[in-house]
């Protein structure tokens, strides 16, 4: 039996291992359906505008606004129904002064009319309409250019990209992403002991359950997991092992403590240096660290429990900073102050998507057919049918995308 020296202390090792991680460099091309949950390594710019054209945010009717300035309870306005438009027609004939078309969500306003007023608003009649109020220009209308506009940042580089990013970059017809690779962590699993799950066991042996743990940590972490065959308690093995991967990271559990057979040590300082052995945490003292040529070599535990709790506080933290992912937040439950105050229709649960800055939530939403309102978003808050409103100050409970 061998002894630990010095046991370092776990914040340093985890100051060592962090200033030892490099984030990826090498990006790929990824198609639109693809790049959810990678990160963007290119700013993406708007070349248009969205809407690329001013349209109704409401079915209704499209007139002039002025044409309702005298409008009142006593003395209603009639307007002349004159066509019907759909959305994504553009064949639309020029509306007068005194004339109104009736017109679908998403449908293109006709020249000559700057307001629509919804259905519900108004007294239908077989051939025209009456207006008892008037009607501010540019009530419910979704303006050229007011989700984006030609040159606007869409997308930052080192986004780290979900479902409003992929909707954003689909309004402006790209297909594909440049985003940064995932960077790849090989699983070395070592020990007599240890069978492959499938087959029986024989005496004094157990599954290999590190493997699969640790390939689902590496997943959440925003890496690839790669298995390398199992290896026996060999130091020619753990070296042939450390030398046929090109991970970035090389994991290795079981062989790390100082028994007679707890050999990765010994290989990592054959091939390369040990940067600490014997590490303050509980489970999971026999923990190094090492570097053979570019690529870091972990060792942990192989008590499962020992593994996982390693695993969990100093390999997800280097592969989040190697993924670039470190500074996004981990949980998607938040709480957040509410920097505003926010209101919503009696009995309607409504859904109201946030920024989160310093530990404040500012809403930023602009419209249900805006997608840049989830884009710009961090999460959401909801407010279930019986809260009308939420105070500026309040403590909120914010979902992350």
């Amino acid at each position: 039996m061998r002894a630990f020296g010095k046991l370092m202390p776990f914040e340093e090792a985890l100051k060592l291992a962090m200033e030892a991680v490099k984030p990826i460099g090498r990006k790929e091309k990824l198609k639109l359906g693809e790049a959810l949950g990678r990160v963007i390594s290119e700013e993406l710019i708007s070349p248009m505008n969205v809407p690329g054209y001013t349209r109704a945010s409401m079915d209704g009717y499209a007139f002039n606004s002025a044409d309702t300035s005298a409008a009142s309870e006593e003395s209603k306005v009639s307007l002349r129904i004159k066509a019907e438009i759909f959305a994504g027609e553009t064949d639309i004939p020029v509306l007068s002064s005194g004339e109104t078309f009736k017109i679908a969500t998403g449908g293109m306003i006709p020249e000559g009319a700057d307001a629509v007023i919804p259905f519900e608003d108004i007294e239908e009649r077989p051939d025209s309409i009456l207006i008892d109020k008037p009607i501010e220009a540019g009530s419910c209308l979704g303006l050229e250019g007011e989700d984006m506009k030609i040159g606007d940042t869409v997308l930052k580089k080192g986004t780290l990209l979900h479902a409003g990013h992929i909707g954003a970059a689909a309004s402006i017809g790209v297909s594909e992403l440049e985003c940064y690779e995932k960077p790849v962590v090989a699983i070395g699993v070592s020990g007599d002991e240890i069978a492959k799950i499938g087959e029986s066991l024989g005496p004094g042996e157990v599954y290999d359950t590190n493997s699969y743990t640790l390939s689902a940590v590496i997943s959440r972490s925003g890496g690839v997991a790669e298995r390398l065959p199992i290896v026996r308690d060999s130091v020619e093995q753990i070296e042939e092992a450390l030398s046929s991967s090109n991970a970035d990271i090389l994991t290795f559990t079981g062989g790390s403590s100082v028994g007679e057979r707890d050999l990765i040590v010994d290989a990592i300082r054959n091939l390369g240096e040990v940067i600490f052995h014997g590490v303050t945490v509980k489970p999971g003292k026999p923990t190094l660290l090492g570097k053979v040529g570019d690529k870091l070599v972990l060792g942990m535990p192989g008590y499962p429990t020992s593994c996982l709790t390693v695993a969990s506080v100093l390999l997800m933290p280097m592969i989040r900073k190697m993924s670039r992912t470190e500074n996004n937040i981990s949980s998607n439950l938040v709480e957040a102050t509410l920097s505003e105050t926010v209101t919503s229709k009696p009995g309607s649960h409504q859904v109201i998507p946030v920024k989160i800055t310093d530990g404040y939530a500012k809403t930023v939403f602009k419209g249900s057919s805006v997608i840049t309102s989830m884009s710009n978003a961090d999460g959401y808050i909801e407010m279930p049918g019986g809260i009308s409103e939420i105070k500026a100050g309040e403590k909120i409970i914010v979902t992350l995308l």
